[in-house]
């Protein structure tokens, strides 16, 4: 039965090539719209060699300080010192402690005058533990060098090559804002994409001077993570009772997935509000982007559905019944909307590999990988989405087609039941 409603479908296209062309491309640009911000979601988000874990590492990165005594609240990154209270919590399997974000520092050989710049990222020892980098020569740095200072470096092939050629870097000597490290490691170039492993080069934080930094707690499971948040409320509150009338809020353990929405606030309800209310306007505008182009889109579904009105007429006569009607025209539909939903795809790729630096805050020049394009979730998002604008511009179309009595339907009288 489907065979023959995906053949009518196919021959609707044919006899009404304005209309189909119109409903296709209006159908593209609204899922690539929305399909942009999946996308970008995804890419964000995406589960993937180095970032093997990401799915179940949370991140801390902001205190607030509050002294109820002079009525006083002063907010940033986490201080070292707290940093270190944190990574006694009993629940994560793993913590790292490193330095926020990445850095831009000179980087030169020994003896020489001019210097490149490179993005440099502070880690500890086990910061190479919740990654799965690709090793092209010797090992990282461990916490028995990271707390004793050493100043050891891992450095990406690229970096390898334009400062030592071929020659094997491994033991070689580099001057990083005028301190030398010795080279330990190599691995594969990592793509910005992944926000917590991407860097050109890896240095101890202990060797540099830090005023705040963040961690990385990796969960045994995704389920831990109610019990790793009560774990640092706990420490909240311990830390309150020792040190009153000044107490401390840590903003999070957050997720990738809401560390990639920017939610922000300063204290425990504030911030509870304002994922309901990020996810809250999110939600908006993807209804927003999806009801405009269908209530477009419905008069064409409404115009072809009038062409048919005798060819339904005669259908009800044979005894084909309300349901199956309404079954067929919206599977007809749904053909269209689906076609639409994967040109809108390919649209939203092209828009996201032209803006990279705009939508994702990467070098417009930078890899994606194909892992993070292409994943199940997006593929179910375009068949849900292309369901979502089927229903809303078929619909009642589809209803009123089946509701017309034989005879209006073979008079082609829309108008009366």
């Amino acid at each position: 039965m489907y065979k023959v409603y995906l053949k009518q479908a196919v021959a609707l296209l044919r006899q009404n090539p304005f209309i189909s062309t119109v409903s296709v491309v209006g159908t593209a640009l609204a899922i690539m719209m929305v399909m942009t911000l999946i996308v970008t979601q995804e890419i964000r988000t995406t589960t993937a060699a180095p970032e093997i874990n990401s799915d179940r590492i949370l991140t801390m990165r902001v205190q607030y300080l509050s002294d109820t005594a002079r009525n006083s609240m002063s907010g940033g990154n986490i201080s070292m010192e707290n940093g270190r209270l944190l990574k006694g919590l009993a629940t994560p399997e793993l913590i790292s402690i490193q330095g926020v974000g990445t850095l831009e520092q000179p980087v030169n050989l020994p003896g020489e005058t001019s210097a490149r710049n490179y993005t440099i990222r502070l880690t500890d020892g086990n910061y190479w533990e919740m990654f799965r980098f690709k090793w092209l020569a010797g090992r990282p740095y461990g916490e028995e060098e990271v707390d004793a200072g050493v100043a050891d470096a891992v450095i990406d092939s690229r970096v390898s090559r334009e400062l030592f050629g071929e020659a094997d870097p491994i033991g070689k000597t580099i001057v990083v804002s005028f301190r030398e490290y010795r080279v330990t490691g190599v691995v594969d170039v990592v793509s910005p994409v992944f926000p917590n492993a991407y860097s050109r080069i890896w240095l101890p934080y202990t060797t540099q001077d830090i005023t705040g930094m963040q961690l990385l707690l990796l969960a045994r499971d995704r389920g831990d993570f109610p019990a790793i948040d009560r774990e640092v409320r706990e420490v909240e509150y311990n830390f309150n009772i020792a040190n009153a009338p000044k107490t401390i809020w840590f903003m999070g353990p957050e997720s990738r997935k809401f560390m990639s929405l920017e939610v922000w606030a300063n204290d425990t309800e504030g911030y509870a509000r304002a994922k309901k209310r990020t996810l809250a306007i999110r939600g908006a505008v993807i209804a927003f982007l999806l009801l405009i182009p269908a209530v477009n889109l419905a008069g064409f579904s409404l115009a072809r559905s009038r062409k048919r009105t005798m060819e339904i007429g005669i259908r009800k006569a044979f005894g084909a019944r309300r349901g199956v009607i309404m079954v067929q025209v919206l599977f007809e539909n749904f053909i269209t909307s689906l076609l639409g939903g994967f040109l809108g795809l390919g649209l939203s790729y092209a828009v996201i590999l032209t803006s990279r630096a705009w939508l994702l805050d990467i070098p417009s020049g930078s890899e994606i990988p194909f892992r993070s394009l292409f994943s199940v979730p997006v593929f179910l998002a375009v068949l849900l989405f292309s369901l979502i604008l089927n229903l809303l511009s078929a619909g009642i179309p589809a209803y009123r087609s089946s509701a017309m009595s034989i005879v209006n339907c073979l008079n082609r009288n829309d108008n009366k039941k």
